[in-house]
């Protein structure tokens, strides 16, 4: 029962919506409900939607359509980068960061 520091959602919390992100190659990765999204810091990468391609093989980057996603892992960076930056990755010091 003590506070815990997380960005979204809580790992306890079995009904939320899930998301993971990676560092690989110089490149973010998210995977974010259905969509696994690659960006580089610049631009979108690669998008794919895996409930109807899980070969991979229709990337949907150049068509638009993973704006939400993206938007989503942009803040993610800089949620975690501001927080690594600052030494506000425990939960007291996010919190008192906050007021």
């Amino acid at each position: 029962d003590e506070p815990f520091f997380a960005f979204g959602t809580s790992v306890f919390d079995t009904l939320a919506f899930r998301s993971a992100v990676a560092f690989k190659l110089d490149q973010f990765q998210q995977l974010h409900g259905d969509k696994l999204i690659c960006f580089d810091g610049e631009q979108l990468n690669f998008a794919y939607d895996l409930s109807e391609d899980l070969m991979l093989e229709k990337n949907l980057a150049q068509k638009g359509g993973s704006e939400q996603e993206l938007a989503h892992l942009k803040a993610f960076i800089q949620n975690y980068s501001v927080a690594l930056n600052n030494n506000l990755m425990t939960f007291e010091s996010w919190t008192k960061s906050q007021k």
